[in-house]
């Protein structure tokens, strides 16, 4: 009784330990909360308590690294594919939905778009990152909403 105890209690630790980590890593940077999300989009970690931090991620529209090789896109895409693969481990069949969501683009469509708009001198130096918003911001972008369901795993 007490090596299931212990593993019990070991196993509990482990989990708090992982989902301090999460919470931490949420609420970092721009740059790191991407890869974070990157990571839990892949991920099987079926961890409850994380729902309501990527619930709050859904409304971040910064502009972040969305895939590798890069493309572009905002954090409230990352934060949707993250909270459906919890929610799929989980077994919670709740849609996600998001309106008006900028297509991602690598940063070659983005400097393609700058030249079709004639805009390449003006932002050519900018960051891609920054391009996108500025393209997201001038309303340049094409948009959609996203709807994501429960894939019954």
């Amino acid at each position: 009784m007490d090596e299931d105890s212990d593993f019990f209690n070991w196993t509990q630790v482990k989990q708090d330990e992982e989902y301090r980590y999460f919470v931490e890593a949420l609420g970092a940077p721009v740059p790191e909360l991407a890869i974070t999300l990157r990571s839990l989009k892949k991920s099987v970690y079926p961890e409850a308590r994380l729902i309501p931090h990527l619930k709050d991620l859904l409304s971040n529209r910064s502009v972040c690294k969305t895939q590798i090789p890069y493309r572009y896109g905002e954090v409230r895409w990352l934060a949707a594919g993250a909270l459906r693969q919890v929610y799929d481990s989980l077994g919670i069949r709740e849609d996600i939905t998001l309106a008006d969501v900028p297509v991602t683009h690598t940063g070659d469509e983005i400097d393609d778009l700058l030249w079709e708009l004639g805009l390449q001198d003006r932002w050519m130096k900018c960051a891609p990152e920054e391009c996108f918003e500025r393209l997201r911001d001038a309303g340049k972008l094409l948009t959609r909403d996203v709807v994501l369901r429960w894939r019954g795993v």
